[in-house]
C-alpha cells in the first residue's frame, strides 16, 4: 500500500518513523518542497502534481492548519483517502473548500486526527456514559494547561506553529482536542455561552497563550473548557458530575475513575499505553475502516464543528 505523507515537521516524522517499521506492508514518500536533512532523501516528492501522480492509496496531511484545507481538496478529488492532522484548517477557512471536502465523505475515507479518542482511559468513559452510569448530567470540566518551550525542548518555541498565528497557532486550535471530547462525549454542542481568549504569559507570540470556554451540548447545559500553554507543572484532565455520581479522568495518566452517588469508586484498570501506540492505533483504524466507519473517528464534518466553535469564540472574545 502507498502512503504519502504531506509535511514533515514533528507529526509528519512521527508518522514516517511509525510507518518505516512496516516496510514491506507500506511504501511511504514525504511530500515537501524544502530539502529533508535526513537520510529520507529518497523518499521526498518535491511537487504535488507528483505526488499524485505517484498514485497513493491514502495521504497523511502533517503541513500547518492553514495548508490542510487546499491540500485536502486537492488529494480528495483523485479519489485517494485522507488521515488529516487536528485541526482539519483554521477559523477563516473557504467555506466552498470545506463544504466540498465534506462531500467527499461520501467517496472517500476522511478522518481528522483528534488522537485523544484513541485512549483507552476515554473509550472507558465513552462506554461508562452510553451504559447511563450518569443519569442526568449537570456539568462537565475539561482543563489542558502546559508549558509551551517544553513541549519541544529541541526547537525554539517562537518558531513553530503553536506561536504563529499565520501558522494556525494559537491555545484554541492547537488545544482544540478537549473542544473535540467535549461533544464526542457529551454530543453535539449546541450553544457557546461565553468565550474568552488572551495573551498573559511573557512568551514570545502572536496568539492567545490562554482561552476560556462555557458551552452547552444536548447531553450536558453547562460545559466549561480552560486551555492554555502558559502554565507549569503540566496537567489535563475533565471530569463529568450527575446527580447519582461523577467521572473523573487524568488524560495525562490515562486513569479514570466513577464514584458513584454513596462514594463507592469504580476505577479503570488498564495500564498505560504509550503514545506510540495510540498513533499507531489510529492509523490502524484509519486503514482497515475505510468502508465500515464508526463513531470513533472524527469526521470532516464533526472537525468543521470543532472550527466554528473556535471561530464564534474568538469573536466573542475580542
Amino acid at each position: 500500500m502507498k502512503i504519502l505523507i504531506v509535511g514533515y515537521g514533528k507529526a509528519g516524522k512521527r508518522f514516517y518513523k511509525l510507518l518505516k517499521e512496516f516496510k514491506k506492508a507500506y511504501e511511504v514518500r514525504i511530500l515537501r518542497s524544502r530539502e529533508i536533512k535526513s537520510n529520507t532523501t529518497n523518499s521526498k516528492i518535491s511537487t504535488m502534481v507528483d505526488a499524485i501522480n505517484w498514485l497513493p492509496d491514502a495521504a497523511i496531511i502533517c503541513s500547518p492548519a492553514t495548508m490542510h484545507l487546499e491540500q485536502a481538496v486537492e488529494l480528495g478529488s483523485k479519489g485517494i483517502n485522507l488521515l488529516i492532522e487536528k485541526p482539519i484548517s483554521v477559523e477563516t477557512y473557504n467555506e466552498q473548500q470545506m463544504n466540498t471536502l465534506i462531500n467527499y465523505e461520501n467517496n472517500i475515507k476522511i478522518q481528522v486526527g483528534y488522537i485523544l479518542r484513541y485512549l483507552p482511559c476515554i473509550k472507558w468513559v465513552k462506554q461508562k456514559l452510553e451504559e447511563n452510569y450518569l443519569a442526568q448530567i449537570i456539568s462537565a470540566d475539561f482543563y489542558c494547561g502546559s508549558w509551551l518551550p517544553d513541549w519541544r525542548k529541541d526547537v525554539d518555541y517562537r518558531e513553530t506553529v503553536s506561536a504563529n498565528k499565520k501558522l494556525g497557532g494559537g491555545a484554541l486550535l492547537e488545544l482544540s482536542h478537549e473542544i473535540d471530547l467535549a461533544q464526542y462525549l457529551l454530543k453535539d454542542i449546541k450553544k457557546i455561552k461565553y468565550a474568552d481568549k488572551s495573551k498573559k504569559s511573557r512568551l514570545q507570540m502572536d496568539v492567545e497563550d490562554n482561552a476560556a470556554l462555557w458551552l452547552e451540548s444536548s447531553m450536558c447545559s453547562n460545559i466549561s473548557i480552560r486551555l492554555d500553554f502558559c502554565t507549569r507543572p503540566a496537567k489535563r484532565g475533565f471530569s463529568i458530575r450527575s446527580t447519582n455520581g461523577e467521572i473523573k479522568c487524568n488524560i495525562l495518566t490515562q486513569k479514570a475513575v466513577l464514584i458513584d452517588e454513596n462514594g463507592e469508586a469504580t476505577e479503570r484498570t488498564e495500564e498505560m499505553r504509550d503514545m506510540r501506540q495510540i498513533y499507531l492505533d489510529e492509523f490502524n483504524h484509519f486503514i482497515k475502516e475505510y468502508d465500515n466507519a464508526t463513531d470513533l473517528e472524527c469526521t470532516a464534518k464533526a472537525a468543521k464543528r470543532v472550527l466554528d466553535i473556535i471561530k464564534e469564540a474568538k469573536g466573542k472574545g475580542d
